[in-house]
């Protein structure tokens, strides 16, 4: 019995790790679908229009970040950066959960 919730255990560890690398890779895309680096650095890549993206999660919490992505005009009323309220909700939580991981 112990073998056998070992490796069920062992297989919900593998699978949690496989939807949150899938969830990243999908926020990846999403951001580059989207021309976010157009104006946002991430990495060593990107615009200088908007504010660089790395760090993200050291000044923002993720409900900030999905606000900000749905009304990017409530933290600065001139922002050119585009809103994305019809991005689905799978899509929104991979974006939020990419940015949130950004160092």
């Amino acid at each position: 019995m112990i073998k056998t919730g070992s490796i069920l255990i062992a297989a919900l560890v593998l699978a949690g790790a496989a939807t949150a690398s899938t969830t990243q890779m999908r926020g990846a895309e999403l951001v580059s679908a989207n021309g976010c680096r157009g104006c946002h650095v991430i990495g060593e890549d990107g615009g200088s229009i908007g504010p660089s993206l790395n760090g993200l999660s050291e000044r923002m919490s993720p409900e900030m970040i999905k606000a900000q992505l749905i009304n990017p005009k409530t933290i600065n009323p001139n922002s050119f950066m585009p809103s994305f309220v019809d991005l689905p909700e799978e899509d929104m939580t991979a974006l939020v959960n990419y940015l949130s991981e950004l160092k």
